[in-house]
């Protein structure tokens, strides 16, 4: 399982990416096919811990052919694209 942060309109939303089968817009289909909510973004996912994935995981399998969307106009985008804190790094030798 490939999870990816994409661009539908003009929000980015998380997703699970299927080379074969496109991309399932994570939030949306939990809602719809396992009437349960997941985070809508990468960082809330990892967040929320192993039960989202678990959850991710049981949604490949509910989750029908149709509601896959063609990941031929998809833009995927950084899968964290704004950190909560500031990294600093330091160098010593």
């Amino acid at each position: 399982m490939k999870l990816v942060t994409y661009e539908a309109g003009f929000e980015q939303r998380l997703g699970i990416w299927n080379d074969s089968k496109g991309i399932l817009d994570v939030a949306q289909s939990a809602r719809k096919f396992l009437r349960r909510d997941l985070p809508r973004d990468m960082l809330s996912f990892i967040e929320a811990g192993p039960s989202a994935l678990d959850a991710a995981r049981a949604l490949l399998e509910a989750a029908p052919r149709e509601a896959w969307t063609a990941s031929a106009g998809v833009k995927l985008c950084a899968p964290i694209p704004r950190m909560r804190k500031n990294i600093f790094c330091v160098g010593r030798n």
